[in-house]
This record gives C-alpha cells, structure tokens and sequence, in this order.
C-alpha cells in the first residue's frame, strides 16, 4: 500500500468513523419528537483536505440536515484514526543511554532520537529523548527494531540500539533502554 492510499484509507476511515459517531451516539433527533428515530441522516460529510498524514489534522464536517433533525447542540465527537485491523495505539517509555566502558563506570541518559519501525510494515515512529535521556513515543502494539542517535554519541554519526526487537504488547511499555555502547 502505497502513501497516498494510506492517507485516503485514513480520511475514509475518518469520515466513515464520523457518520457513525455521529448517527450511534445522539445524532439524529427530531425537533418535534425529541428521540425520537425520524428516518433522516445528516447530508453528506465534507473532509477538509483530500490527504492527511499520520499526525496531521483534518476536518470533518456535515451541512444542515434535509430535515427537522439536528446534531445536539455543543456536541463535539472525536476521531482517533487507527490502521485497520490494528489496536489502539499505546504509550511506550524508556531511556537512551550511553552504556559500557570500564568496569562500574555510569550509564547516564543522554538527549537525542529514538526511533521505533515496525517490522510488519516499515511504519517509523520517533521520540525525542531529553536531556536525561528519558523518552515516550504511542506506537500500535507489534513488533520493532529500536534505534537511537545522539549528538553526545560520536558527534550524532553513530547507531544506538536495543539488543533484539521490541515487542510492544497491548498494554505498553516501560523501561526500553536504546544502549550506544561506548567502546
């Protein structure tokens, strides 16, 4: 799948999750029977941009009603757009850090990028790591290769790493530690 069908997957998925939304949770009620099911559904949805990349924003929004239903007034629905067939994404926290050298010697966290790519579909997801080394990145649960760079780590030109791949199960993660090996 290419690029551009990603982002028209998501901005269908988008605007399907809307209409539904929208119809299943309060959508049509009547003006004159409050509740009441009127056989009446909102006009057709418009979508603010033909192609939206993962983390961009889109718009979705409907015309007045054919009829006398409406939407509740300041009711506002939330999309979450997910790859289908995929879970919710979850919250994953770790550190980078500089490891190894002589014997007792400190593994101090150190600022710079943590990526994680899937190893399912190449997606690549990244976090900035703090001056601590701390990081959190929301990634679908599945399995990565973890990498890092640092500017403290042969001046950013080096490859940082967790041993073997990440398994990021449904519930998240804690405590990943991307190692740049000092020598």
């Amino acid at each position: 799948m290419t690029s551009t069908d990603r982002q028209k997957s998501v901005k269908t998925v988008a605007a399907l999750a809307l209409a539904c939304i929208a119809l299943a949770v309060g959508g049509c009620s009547s003006s004159t029977q409050p509740g009441a099911a009127s056989g009446c559904y909102p006009s057709r949805l418009r979508v603010s941009d033909a192609q939206v990349s993962a983390g961009g924003r889109l718009t979705v929004s409907s015309p007045p009603f054919r009829c006398q239903a409406r939407y509740p007034a300041g009711k506002t629905y939330t999309l979450r757009l997910l790859r289908m067939g995929r879970a919710a994404p979850v919250e994953v926290r770790g550190w980078l850090r500089m490891t190894g050298g002589p014997s007792n010697a400190s593994q101090p966290g150190i600022p710079g990028t943590v990526s994680f790519v899937d190893r399912a579909t190449g997606d690549r997801y990244a976090a900035t790591a703090t001056a601590d080394g701390s990081f959190t990145v929301t990634v679908p649960s599945g399995w990565y290769m973890v990498t890092g760079t640092s500017p403290l780590f042969m001046d950013g030109q080096g490859s940082c790493g967790t041993a073997v791949p990440t398994v990021v199960p449904a519930s998240g993660l804690a405590g990943v530690v991307v190692a740049c090996s000092r020598k």
